[in-house]
C-alpha cells in the first residue's frame, strides 16, 4: 500500500519532525560541547558520556531479547505477532539515541506493506538499525499461545522477569541507579509487566537525561503530543463492534492520550470504589491497547482480569463527558461480549 494511506503515516510524519529537531540540537551541542548539569541526580553529561549512555542500554536489551530468544520460545515461533499497526511509540529518547549512534528514523518507501502491520515492518525485519529500536518494541514480550493455563498468567510472567533480572541488573547504567535512588522505585521490579516497564524506563529517561537536554540546548520540546483536549471519548451506543477494528484502535488510542492529558494536568482523580492508583489505569490502557491490536492468545483472560477492577467504575452524570474509567470498563466490556467476532 502507499505509505501515506498507513494508519501510522501521520504519527511517522510527526516522529520524523521530532527526529529532525533533535539531529539539529545534538549537532549544536557537539559544536559547542558543553556539559549539562543534573543537579537532581548529580549527573553531568557530555556528548561522549551521552554516546556512552545509548551504547550501554543497547547492550543492556541486546542481553535482555537475548534471554527472551534462548530462553523462551515465542518470540522464535512468533514471527513478528505483535509489530502490528500502533503497537510502535517513538520517544524522544528514542530519536536522541539514533542521532547519538549516528542513525536517523528510517526513511521509508512509498511503496509499504499493509495497513495492519506496523509501519516500519519491512517484510520480516525491522526497518529501525539493529543497535537501535523504540524502547516500547524492546522491551515489549508476550507469552504465546504455550503456556500452562491451569497458573496464573502473574506467575508466568514473573518466571520470564526472573530470567530477565538475572542476566540484565548487572547492565542498568548508572545514571539510573541515580534516578532510583531519588525515586524510591527500582525499575527491574517492573520486569513482570513490559508495557509498564516500558513506561517507567521512559518516564526516568526523561528525568535523567531528556528534560535536561532540552533545557540545556533550548531545543523545542521534542515531547509534543497530538492536540485530544476536545476529542470526543467514544463510548456511544451505536458505536458496535464489527468485522474491522479499525475504529477499535483508533478510539482506544483517543482514550489513552487523553488520560495521559488529564494526568500531565494533574486533574485526574480516580473515584472512590476503584481500589488502584492512576498508573494502573495507565498500564491497563496500553494492555488494551495490545489486545486491540495485536489479538493476543490471552486477551480474553486479560479482558476479564481488567473487568473485574473497573465493574463497580461509575457512569459520567447526565450531560458530561464521559470519564476516562467509565471509557475504558465500556470498551472492555464490548470486546468481551463480542471477542469471538473480532477478526
Amino acid at each position: 500500500m502507499e505509505l501515506t494511506r498507513h494508519p501510522e503515516y501521520p504519527a511517522y510524519a510527526r516522529d520524523r519532525e521530532t527526529d529532525r529537531r533533535g539531529r539539529l540540537a545534538i549537532a549544536a551541542w557537539v559544536r559547542g560541547g558543553e556539559t549539562l548539569s543534573v543537579s537532581e541526580y548529580s549527573l553531568r553529561w557530555t556528548v561522549e558520556g551521552a554516546r556512552g549512555f545509548v551504547r550501554a542500554w543497547s547492550r543492556f536489551f541486546q542481553a535482555y531479547n537475548r534471554v527472551l530468544w534462548d530462553r523462551f520460545p515465542y518470540c522464535r515461533r512468533c514471527g513478528g505477532g505483535c509489530c502490528v499497526v500502533g503497537a510502535s511509540r517513538v520517544t524522544a529518547f528514542d530519536v536522541l539515541a539514533l542521532t547519538l549512534l549516528g542513525y536517523s528514523l528510517p526513511d521509508l518507501p512509498p511503496e509499504i506493506g499493509n495497513a495492519r502491520d506496523c509501519i516500519y515492518l519491512a517484510g520480516k525485519a525491522c526497518a529501525w538499525p539493529t543497535a537501535w529500536r523504540p524502547l516500547k518494541c524492546w522491551s515489549f514480550y508476550c507469552l504465546g499461545d504455550r503456556w500452562d493455563p491451569t497458573s496464573s498468567l502473574q506467575d508466568h510472567y514473573a518466571a520470564v522477569a526472573g530470567e530477565l533480572e538475572a542476566r540484565v541488573s548487572g547492565l542498568l547504567p548508572a545514571a539510573l541507579r541515580a534516578v532510583e535512588a531519588r525515586s524510591g522505585e527500582e525499575l527491574l521490579a517492573h520486569l513482570g509487566d513490559p508495557l509498564r516497564f516500558a513506561s517507567v524506563l521512559d518516564d526516568a529517561l526523561s528525568r535523567a537525561f531528556v528534560r535536561p537536554f532540552i533545557e540545556g540546548t533550548g531545543v523545542q520540546s521534542l515531547n509534543d503530543r497530538p492536540e485530544t483536549r476536545n476529542a470526543r471519548l467514544p463510548i456511544g451506543p451505536a458505536e458496535l463492534i464489527g468485522s474491522d477494528d479499525d475504529w477499535l484502535a483508533s478510539s482506544v488510542q483517543v482514550l489513552t492520550d487523553e488520560a495521559v492529558k488529564q494526568v500531565s494536568e494533574g486533574v485526574l482523580a480516580l473515584p472512590l470504589g476503584l481500589e488502584m492508583s492512576v498508573e494502573d489505569l495507565l498500564a491497563d490502557l496500553e494492555t488494551l491497547e495490545w489486545i486491540v491490536l495485536g489479538h493476543l492468545p490471552q486477551g480474553a483472560r486479560l479482558l476479564d482480569e481488567i473487568h473485574s477492577r473497573y465493574a463497580l467504575a461509575p457512569a459520567s452524570k447526565g450531560g458530561e463527558q464521559p470519564t476516562v474509567w467509565y471509557a475504558l470498563r465500556h470498551h472492555v466490556q464490548r470486546l468481551r461480549d463480542n471477542w469471538n467476532r473480532l477478526p
